[in-house]
């Protein structure tokens, strides 16, 4: 298993694709939360709207509601982390390194294994970066309360699941079409229902504020 990951690191160390990807990936996040948390101020900071706002908005940044804000703001971007891994799989179809694996002794399930450990570690970074996010919002946008911080931190599985089926579905849709064109428009045929899952994911019923500040970040 260490000697697949060796390999892999060795196959995208040196890939600048790759790496200027991956850089997007990580401030979208960020900025994107930071564009609706400037949303939220101005909503309530407005002269003579501002106290009717706080009480119906709350602090949707606070712990323990910024893991629900922050898992719904970013996973409109999921399709980010499954073009990250369109790349990786493309890159082996265009260097046909999959074939020299082949060659070199590899069994398919080894090449296999070393994908789909590709997908788990996009998805597991999308999801510590999501996790950061949100910790880093709340201390700065409220009062940090510690007994409040893992009230909501179901959403990480949460987010983290959702990210693991996208990158898996482009994964799979890109081992099954020899032209990454045809994986791309899948993501772009997939986003829409992707939307309405993590729609419903995110829309917990147990979470009362819900329905308060949706309608600042619906689209």
């Amino acid at each position: 298993m260490f000697s697949l990951l060796q390999i892999e690191w060795l196959k995208i160390k040196k890939y600048p694709a790759f790496w200027a990807m991956l850089i997007i990936v990580l401030l979208t996040y960020p900025a994107a939360n930071l564009m609706f948390y400037n949303v939220y101020l101005r909503i309530t900071t407005q002269k003579g709207t501002d106290m009717l706002a706080k009480m119906l908005l709350g602090n949707p940044f606070a712990f323990p509601e910024t893991w629900h804000t922050v898992a719904y703001i970013s996973s409109f971007f999921v399709i980010l982390p499954s073009i990250l891994v369109i790349m990786l799989v493309t890159n082996e179809y265009q260097y046909k390194t999959q074939r020299q694996n082949i060659i070199d002794g590899w069994t398919r399930r080894q090449f296999m294994t070393s994908k789909l450990m590709d997908v788990l570690i996009v998805s597991s970074i999308t999801t510590i970066l999501y996790a950061l996010v949100a910790i880093g919002f709340s201390i700065y946008a409220s009062t940090f309360d510690a007994s409040k911080i893992w009230d909501q931190s179901y959403y990480i599985g949460l987010f983290f699941l959702t990210n693991l089926c996208a990158t898996f579905y482009c994964f799979s849709t890109r081992l099954s079409n020899k032209k990454s064109i045809y994986s791309t428009r899948h993501i772009f045929i997939l986003l829409p229902d992707c939307r309405k899952y993590c729609n419903w994911v995110f829309k917990n019923k147990s979470c009362k504020n819900w329905w308060r500040y949706r309608q600042v970040f619906a689209f």
